[in-house]
């Protein structure tokens, strides 16, 4: 998700909340067990498939997300593995939705180097 967060920030999340589209959400990660991702919601089930922007899902038969699948995008386009590389991810793996940013890690701050 950078630029808006890095590795290491720590982030208030509230649990148990609606992933809706634009929100920033904490989901598990598909591939590492134990990990966590910050994501933005780009569609949510019963929304159009966004095909043009999620190269992954441009060939889905469906119209529509499926019920309890996310099509997530990280901040950083890039260099973020999201959507556009692994298609729908489940919406059983939101953890909550992020509400605030209470730590940036020090490698992370900007300080002038007077």
């Amino acid at each position: 998700m950078e630029p808006t967060y890095y590795e290491r920030d720590r982030v208030l999340v509230v649990r148990g909340t609606t992933a809706l589209r634009n929100r920033v959400i904490v989901i598990a990660a598909p591939r590492e067990e134990g990990g966590f991702f910050i994501k933005r919601v780009l569609a949510t089930p019963g929304e159009p498939v966004p095909r043009d922007r999620v190269p992954a899902l441009a060939h889905v038969p469906e119209r529509q997300v499926p019920s309890g699948k996310l099509v997530l995008v990280g901040d950083n386009l890039t260099q973020s593995l999201d959507s556009r590389q692994v298609g729908y991810f489940s919406g059983s793996g939101v953890l909550g939705r992020v509400v605030l940013r209470v730590f940036r890690h020090p490698a992370r701050l900007d300080v002038d180097p007077e």
